[in-house]
């Protein structure tokens, strides 16, 4: 079986072909992932840079999760309170009417029984 015979200006164009189908086969990937670097072997800095960004975003977006959960209960707590302190400035007012009432009827006796 004979080899195949290629001139260098040949080769070289084959060559170029495999190489620009590894790069559109490494741009395919990062289309398809959303990301510029998909391992550790392309690009080392840049892939721990991102990992660690990554996971800085999703313990800031739990922190988030939290307050948004903890708001609407810290809302509740402080009408629940406001409401407690309405009850006793309301009960505070009805003792304060209820002694007026009654100095009031008793002044109006003393006075009765003054004539």
């Amino acid at each position: 079986m004979s080899g195949i015979v290629l001139s260098a200006s040949v080769r070289q164009n084959l060559l170029s072909l495999q190489s620009t189908a590894d790069l559109l086969a490494t741009t395919q990937s990062r289309l398809s992932t959303g990301k510029s670097v998909n391992s550790a072997l392309d690009n080392p800095t840049n892939f721990f840079t991102a990992q660690s960004l990554d996971n800085r975003a999703s313990d800031i977006n739990n922190l988030l999760d939290g307050i948004a959960n903890g708001v609407p209960h810290c809302l509740t707590q402080n009408v629940t309170g406001q409401l407690l302190a309405d009850d006793w400035v309301g009960a505070i007012e009805l003792v304060r009417w209820r002694l007026w009432r009654e100095r009031s009827v008793w002044a109006r006796g003393a006075r009765w029984c003054r004539r």
